[in-house]
């Protein structure tokens, strides 16, 4: 082909050109046009073999031609044919570069987001995991869930189950839905299921027998309510301890048929309602559950100690703390120690926990005391106890830095470690009215190095701006120096009254969790945003 194009110049040079010339001319362009082509597919055809990265088009510099276009572009515009045939040659190469390049732009751009959708090993398309945030901001009354009275992680930390109400807030009225427990999860902050807990209860037949008999009056609505929320150790399941009031509130003496709520969480056929017969018309009695017949025992009175270890009956006995400082796992371990999330708190001189500042006795300021929120689990999952958190109702002062007791059959406990005591000593050193300064929300990481507080103030709520009594100090529990110091964000939020005050580690101790009494915003603060 070369020594045609060669021969084709020479002519042009030498004689005018005819139409003869002219068709010969087109003939050769429109052949040098169709192995620029074929080159450029099997290019092509050779990256997409290869799975090499293609080529990069320029809008600045196209790519190069083949030699044999470039030979005919290189002629002179006085040696070619006609300005007719020229301009068609001209249009058709025009038209072939651009689908060219239009191609490849079209295998640069698709390539790389094939590979990006595809699985390195066998090609098919994989979803992207959930991206994980260090702080995850929860707003439960944004989906429809307000007035939060307690919250639980799963076993695995990755999710929160969040128990509150979704009407109003309140026990609920029998025929009235009032109770909702929204599971979110705790990477993302997205609500994952919803549940009704009192649909399980007030449509038990045993329950509604038991309303019957227990009711004074035929007009009294009954209301239930419960009174904690723990997660099963298997993942299954959540407990509810519940209580329905049946007497009127101008009864003189209130009448109750309380039990145990086994709700399941994927399944209804996990769930169970037990009753409490043992105790008819009563409540807040020291129960021991046995899931495997639903049936409670009442555990035997004892002190309250520092730690606990289970037996193989389902009873607990006094153990000694682990020589680590951890705080040990009642929600299925084997022992534990009673630095679960609770309160520190003043005693008060009526010999109550002053766990509010609005209280007709005065908080003793010389009497700083520990109170847990915890209710465990056996590690078989079989024996739920509700004594462990009922026997610390009662207060029990540390010593030190307590200097006085308020009651004189009150128990005492040495503090869990130096964060902790600092902040007992700082209470007893409080001036100025000790009712808007109650105490501190706690919280330990489960290997018991770092240990988190918030202060509580039960009037925050009606505040304009974002307390900063709100704001979450981490410690280093063997020096008692601060770690960080946290605020959650709260723009977009308003100020309301949720009175739940609590922080909670999760189990796997990645994530902290704070649930505040001022906008009823749950913040949780992950891997990438708490310390070491």
């Amino acid at each position: 082909m070369d020594d045609d194009v060669r021969d084709t110049q020479a002519g042009q040079a030498d004689h005018p050109a005819d139409e003869q010339d002219e068709a010969e001319s087109a003939a050769r362009r429109h052949a040098a046009l169709r192995a620029f082509a074929q080159s450029q597919s099997q290019q092509q055809a050779t990256a997409e073999t290869t799975r090499a990265e293609p080529a990069r088009v320029s809008a600045t510099h196209p790519p190069a031609p083949s030699s044999a276009l470039t030979r005919q572009r290189s002629q002179p515009p006085g040696l070619r044919g006609p300005r007719r045939g020229a301009l068609i040659s001209f249009a058709v190469a025009a038209v072939a570069i651009i689908a060219i390049i239009a191609i490849i732009a079209i295998i640069a751009v698709g390539l790389p987001n094939l590979a990006a959708t595809r699985s390195p090993t066998t090609g098919k398309s994989s979803a992207a995991p959930p991206t994980t945030q260090p702080i995850v901001r929860i707003n439960p009354l944004g989906d429809g869930l307000m007035c939060v009275g307690d919250i639980a992680w799963s076993p695995d930390s990755a999710q929160i189950a969040v128990l509150g109400n979704t009407d109003r807030c309140g026990p609920s009225s029998e025929g009235e839905q009032a109770t909702g427990i929204y599971i979110y999860d705790a990477r993302t902050g997205k609500l994952a299921q919803q549940l009704q807990p009192d649909l399980a209860v007030f449509g038990s037949s045993p329950v509604q027998e038991a309303i019957i008999k227990s009711r004074s009056n035929p007009y009294n609505t009954p209301e239930l309510s419960y009174t904690a929320l723990v997660w099963t150790p298997d993942g299954k399941t959540l407990l509810l301890p519940y209580q329905v009031e049946t007497s009127a509130p101008n009864a003189k003496v209130a009448t109750y048929v309380t039990g145990l709520l086994r709700l399941g969480i994927h399944s209804s056929s996990a769930t169970s309602v037990w009753i409490d017969t043992t105790h008819p018309q009563q409540t807040g009695v020291p129960e021991r559950w046995d899931l495997a017949t639903g049936k409670p025992v009442t555990p035997p009175p004892s002190s309250a100690a520092s730690a606990y270890l289970w037996a193989s009956d389902g009873s607990l006995a006094m153990n000694t703390p682990s020589a680590n400082g951890a705080i040990g796992n009642p929600a299925g371990g084997q022992s534990f120690s009673v630095w679960q999330p609770g309160y520190l708190l003043y005693q008060l001189s009526g010999g109550n926990l002053a766990d509010t500042g609005a209280s007709d006795s005065a908080p003793v300021k010389g009497d700083v005391g520990w109170s847990p929120t915890i209710m465990p689990l056996s590690p078989d999952g079989r024996y739920f106890d509700t004594y462990v958190a009922y026997s610390f109702d009662t207060f029990d002062s540390l010593t030190p830095p307590s200097t006085q007791h308020v009651s004189p059959s009150e128990a005492t406990l040495a503090p869990h470690d130096k964060a902790l005591l600092a902040l007992a000593q700082q209470m007893t050193q409080a001036t100025g009215d000790l009712t808007q300064q109650p105490g501190y929300a706690i919280a330990w990481r489960p290997d018991g190095k770092r240990m988190a507080a918030v202060g509580l103030n039960a009037n925050v709520a009606n505040t304009a701006t974002p307390p900063s009594a709100l704001t979450v100090t981490v410690y280093d529990t063997a020096s008692g120096q601060v770690v960080k110091r946290f605020t959650p964000d709260w723009t977009g939020l308003s100020t309301r009254d949720a009175s739940l005050e609590m922080a909670q580690w999760s189990p796997d101790g990645k994530r902290l969790l704070l649930e505040d009494n001022v906008y009823g915003a749950i913040t949780i603060w992950g891997p990438g945003a708490l310390p070491a």
